[in-house]
C-alpha cells in the first residue's frame, strides 16, 4: 500500500507481556496485568482444575481463561506450553472502556444506578461464556 513495506512481525515468549498497542491504555494495561497476575498466583491451582474438566461450567469458565499455547505463524517453531491463566488486558481497550461508557451513561439516563450497570456487565458476560461454551465442542485452550 503506497509502497510502504509491511512486515509480520510475531512475538515470542509470555502473551501477557507483548509491547502496549496504541490502541490500548498504558497505565490500565500496567494495572490490569498486576492485577491478573497476582489472582494467578492466588488461584493458580483452582484454574489448573478448571481447565481439566469437560462439564458444562467448567466450559464456561475456560471461556474467560488465556490459551497455555503460543503459537508462532511465522516460523515453525516447536508450541510452548503455559498454565492457563486470567487475562485481563482486554478491558484496557480504548473500544471496550467507550462500550462500557456508553453501557453506563444508557443506565443512568434510564435512572438507575451502579448496581444494574454492574449487574449488565455481569450478565453480559455470562452470556459470552454460555455461548462460547456451547458454540464450541471442546475448550479453547485444549485445541492446537
Amino acid at each position: 500500500m503506497n509502497g510502504l513495506r509491511r512486515f509480520d512481525i510475531t512475538l515470542r515468549g509470555n502473551p501477557d507481556l507483548q509491547p502496549i498497542r496504541s490502541f490500548e491504555c498504558a497505565p490500565l494495561v500496567r494495572l490490569l496485568h498486576a492485577f491478573s497476575t497476582a489472582l494467578n498466583k492466588k488461584h493458580h491451582a483452582a484454574i489448573a482444575q478448571v481447565s481439566e474438566r469437560e462439564d458444562f461450567v467448567a466450559r464456561v469458565l475456560q471461556q474467560f481463561l488465556c490459551c497455555p499455547v503460543a503459537r508462532s505463524h511465522a516460523v515453525p517453531a516447536p508450541l510452548v506450553r503455559w498454565q492457563p491463566r486470567i487475562s485481563l488486558r482486554f478491558a484496557a481497550s480504548y473500544r471496550n472502556m467507550a462500550y462500557a461508557a456508553v453501557l453506563g451513561a444508557a443506565v443512568y439516563a434510564s435512572g438507575h444506578g451502579l448496581f444494574v450497570f454492574v449487574l449488565l456487565l455481569f450478565l453480559m458476560a455470562l452470556s459470552y461464556g454460555a455461548i462460547g461454551a456451547v458454540s464450541t465442542r471442546s475448550p479453547r485452550h485444549k485445541q492446537q
